[in-house]
């Protein structure tokens, strides 16, 4: 027997997302519930009225058995009777009416102070609550959903930019760039530079020296670095949300990982202890 799939509030009241939509649909699940909650109004409007509907009855109910207990008698019929029997048995059920109706009066102001006016209070202050929380949240889902616009108005911006720069980017300068650090290496061979001392305290001369951290490097082995890195440490896709996918990019975490495992001055690093 196969079981059903366990039921979420978050799967079962939002609307799922669609492929084509980078966000669920939040107004749906907003709609039903709003749905539902006028369907109590009108239910709260329903007993309102059959209350009221209740109590005129009583009113009615009691003033008929209150003006039938108050009826004369007639002079020639229990008018001329000496109080026997039959009258005292007519005149008790006169004032089983009377006071039938009175109670019947008392019943209907208790509905009315009791029930009918608290519902009433209860249903305006429903109404109110629910008509200020609704346009509460759909002043929040209009913001939120122009927030998402501006993101992917940004995002599309940001993106063809890094196209239009890949484009004019000049190819001659990725051929000529090996040459010119060579002359610029040259260059820096033919003046004197100032002695910077490296991690064991000897002193360097020529190349232009790269402080890393507490360790001084010189430019070609920092090339040398950069290179490896850029050879092994790996290029995926990184997803943010609302922002989206980055392609061809690096962690933090996992350049740190890598100076962690191939430099040694970063294994014992308290900046590296958590990685």
């Amino acid at each position: 027997i196969r079981m059903a799939p366990t039921q979420h509030f978050k799967t079962v009241f939002w609307s799922q997302k669609q492929p084509e939509q980078t966000l669920p649909d939040f107004q749906t699940g907003f709609s039903v519930l709003h749905q539902k909650l006028g369907q109590s109004r009108v239910e709260n409007e329903e007993m309102i009225s059959f209350f009221k509907d209740r109590i005129a009855i009583e009113e009615i109910y009691a003033n008929k058995l209150t003006d039938q207990g108050k009826i004369n008698y007639k002079s020639a019929g229990f008018g001329r009777d000496e109080g026997a029997g039959l009258f005292k048995c007519f005149s008790q059920l006169k004032e089983t009416s009377r006071r039938l109706g009175e109670q019947r009066r008392t019943a209907a102001s208790t509905v009315t102070s009791e029930v009918l006016v608290p519902l009433q209070d209860f249903h305006e202050e429903y109404k109110r609550v629910i008509s200020n929380s609704k346009l509460a949240i759909d002043s929040m889902l209009k913001q939120f959903d122009g927030l998402v616009k501006d993101t992917e108005k940004s995002r599309s911006i940001y993106h063809r930019k890094c196209k239009e720069a890949d484009k004019a980017e000049d190819p001659s300068l990725k051929i000529t760039a090996p040459k010119a650090v060579t002359e610029e290496y040259k260059k820096a061979e033919e003046k004197p530079s100032s002695p910077l001392p490296d991690a064991n305290g000897s002193v360097t001369t020529g190349l232009p020296n790269i402080q890393l951290g507490n360790q001084v490097m010189p430019q070609p082995e920092f090339d040398s670095l950069i290179r490896r890195m850029r050879q092994e440490i790996t290029l995926r896709d990184y997803k943010v949300p609302i922002l989206g996918t980055y392609k061809n990019t690096s962690t933090g975490e996992d350049i740190a990982i890598w100076l962690q495992q191939n430099l040694a001055q970063c294994k014992d690093s308290p900046a590296m202890a958590d990685v």
